[in-house]
């Protein structure tokens, strides 16, 4: 039997790319998690910023090309994901653990963690080391969903995988959400915002929700390189047509993310 955890494969950007770009064409309301961080964050352009777990780098590259004029770092454990940001203007890249943060106290105003926590396998200590690096007045942003996002996906790909002998935990799924991001942030902040996003991702072509659950089939134990993994494919694809059916034509699938903002310094915030 093939086991997994919630852990991802990011040898190769191209399955979160997917993600995004279904995110953005299918979501039922608009809504860009990257321009929600920057209006909870409210900068004037002059901030330090590290990025714990860049990605595709578009957040920082965003910035810059905005106008932002403080220093960019892009901080990753991925080969992949720093050399989406090579060539970006003004960006540093660095590989590194997000629980080992290699740089000094105090050394940034702004610290981000977009939909990346469930990725670390100590998420508080992670925290912990967003708080020492950054200054007085400093703030630290966590992106996460919400912990029953997509059911009707997720249930489809735990059926699926099955029956192709992947084993899942009992408790598969992020262990960071939106239901427990307080506690988490606040076990290092002095107070937590949070700012909450529910939206819908609506599926009424069977090859979009294809597409989109085999681009999350490295979070459920099929990377590439399965031995499983075409057979997987094509019964996700005959699954998804069914699933499209039985909804009449239109799989409305309930989602939503927190954005957690946590100020270091309790005179620089209130309500």
């Amino acid at each position: 039997m093939e086991s997994s955890s919630y852990s991802g494969d990011y040898g190769s950007l191209e399955p979160l790319a997917v993600r995004i770009e279904t995110h953005e064409r299918l979501s039922a309301r608009a809504d860009n998690p990257e321009t929600a961080v920057i209006e909870a964050l409210g900068m004037s352009g002059d901030e330090s910023l590290l990025d714990v777990g860049a990605g595709t780098g578009s957040f920082l590259r965003r910035l810059r090309a905005e106008g932002h004029r403080g220093r960019l770092v892009a901080l990753d454990s991925s080969t992949a994901a720093l050399e989406a940001v090579n060539g970006a203007d003004s960006v540093e890249a660095v590989n590194a653990d997000a629980q080992r943060v290699p740089f000094a106290d105090l050394e940034f105003d702004v610290v981000t963690a977009r939909h990346m926590l469930y990725h670390v396998e100590d998420p508080l200590a992670a925290v912990r080391e967003a708080h020492r690096v950054l200054g007085p007045a400093g703030r630290f942003v966590a992106v996460v969903n919400k912990r029953d996002s997509i059911p009707a996906t997720r249930a489809m790909l735990r059926r699926v995988v099955a029956r192709h002998g992947v084993e899942l935990a009992l408790d598969h799924g992020a262990p960071v959400h939106a239901e427990n991001i307080q506690a988490i942030v606040a076990s290092a902040f002095v107070q937590v915002r949070l700012i909450e996003h529910p939206n819908e991702l609506v599926f009424s072509a069977d090859e979009d929700l294809a597409r989109f659950s085999t681009a999350m089939l490295g979070l459920y134990g099929v990377p590439e390189g399965s031995p499983v993994r075409d057979a997987v494919v094509a019964d996700l694809a005959a699954e998804a047509r069914r699933l499209i059916d039985a909804s009449g034509g239109e799989l409305r699938d309930p989602k939503g993310y927190v954005v957690a903002v946590g100020f270091r310094d309790d005179e620089k915030y209130s309500e």
